[in-house]
């Protein structure tokens, strides 16, 4: 089924709900934020998204939306597109309620369920997380909503501002400049506004390597990809953090990850702790291949000219039906992404079929500064 159907589906994944408080399971180290979304009697699954400005669910959800108000123009990594927006649905996320004078979006999130191998049909916006403190333990694999006043003890306070209903803190790049960036939950990588990551690129601030493809809510894009030198968020800093070019500066949880957070968005205030993946290394192996599920296979979408899954014979449409010898239906695209990306010189053996014919291949992952 696409929809979980089940209220008590909902309440095992609140671990724990009051009146001012919930608290759910997600994936640890950075795996999409996933929470359920009460619709009537239907459950559904929506990424937490800090980076997006108004809560969205899929059109097959368009029947328990409200009243269709006409179209609402947005801002993406694609370019500005329409997208119609309706009344919002009687929904609750443990105790709180959805309704709200903003209105909800919906759109096509087929996209993101190619991404993430979940089954995600909804979108939590800043229209909705903007009325509560948010506290992500990517240690510990909890996130949590208040309205209570909580602020952490030994945490380091940061200042949040808004730009276009997002929430955005200041980071230092290279040669001290200071940029603004958007907290952008939603996004795995890292990005810098395609202007800054140029100039950056220009005085070898910015290491190039091959670009790389990712997916957003409105399909799938390229974008130049890179490692910088250094970036530092107040005391913290750390070197060859990997960030692609786009349309804004925006840290996505391959960065958020290292620490723990609260965001206390009601007083325009974020803390945070050093959590364990504070020093671990941005990998830099690469496969030269691209990962999407489609229905519930593991399917190849591009190999890169020159890369060693090229190198292998590996095409675009193979259906990888194992990995190392675990069947590929059983591992997340997390998994699979850090298998794909984990040492240069690192094997990996896939099982593939191509055409209804199965096959074996092994791939040596290489350098992604190299080729």
């Amino acid at each position: 089924m696409l929809l979980a159907i089940s209220g008590a589906f909902f309440l095992h994944s609140a671990i724990q709900a009051e009146q001012d408080f919930v608290e759910f399971p997600i994936g640890a180290h950075g795996r999409p934020l996933i929470v359920p979304v009460q619709i009537g009697y239907t459950t559904v699954q929506c990424l937490v998204d800090t980076g997006a400005a108004h809560t969205t669910f899929d059109t097959i959800l368009r029947g328990k939306l409200g009243q269709a108000r006409g179209l609402m123009r947005i801002e993406t990594p694609s370019g500005t597109i329409e997208i119609p927006q309706y009344d919002s649905p009687p929904a609750t996320v443990g105790p709180f309620s959805l309704n709200s004078e903003s209105r909800v979006l919906c759109w096509d999130l087929s996209p993101l369920r190619m991404a993430t191998g979940e089954e995600v049909y909804g979108v939590l916006g800043m229209d909705f997380l903007r009325r509560y403190i948010v506290t992500i333990d990517f240690d510990k694999g909890r996130l949590s909503l208040a309205t209570t006043d909580l602020k952490p003890t030994a945490a380091v306070p940061i200042p949040i501002r808004w730009q276009q209903g997002c929430p955005v803190i200041a980071l230092e790049l290279p040669e001290s400049r200071a940029a603004e960036f958007r907290i952008d939950t939603g996004a795995n990588v890292c990005t810098l506004k395609n202007e800054t990551f140029q100039e950056l690129a220009r005085n070898q601030a910015v290491t190039l390597c091959r670009s790389s493809t990712g997916f957003t809510a409105t399909g799938q894009i390229q974008a130049a990809t890179g490692f910088l030198s250094q970036i530092r968020l107040r005391d913290f800093s750390h070197q060859g953090i990997r960030v692609d070019s786009d349309r804004f500066n925006a840290i996505g949880l391959s960065y958020l990850s290292r620490y723990n957070w609260t965001f206390d968005f009601p007083h325009n205030q974020a803390y945070l702790v050093a959590g364990q993946r504070f020093d671990q290394p941005e990998p830099i192996a690469a496969s030269g291949i691209s990962v999407a599920t489609i229905g519930d296979q593991k399917v190849i979408l591009g190999v890169s000219p020159r890369s060693p899954a090229a190198g292998a014979g590996l095409l675009a449409g193979d259906v990888i039906q194992a990995v190392d010898g675990q069947r590929a239906s059983s591992i997340d695209m997390y998994t699979i992404g850090q298998i794909l990306t984990s040492t240069p010189g690192q094997s990996v053996d896939l099982d593939l079929e191509r055409q209804g014919k199965r096959f074996h291949s092994k791939i040596v992952l290489g350098n992604r500064l190299m080729f």
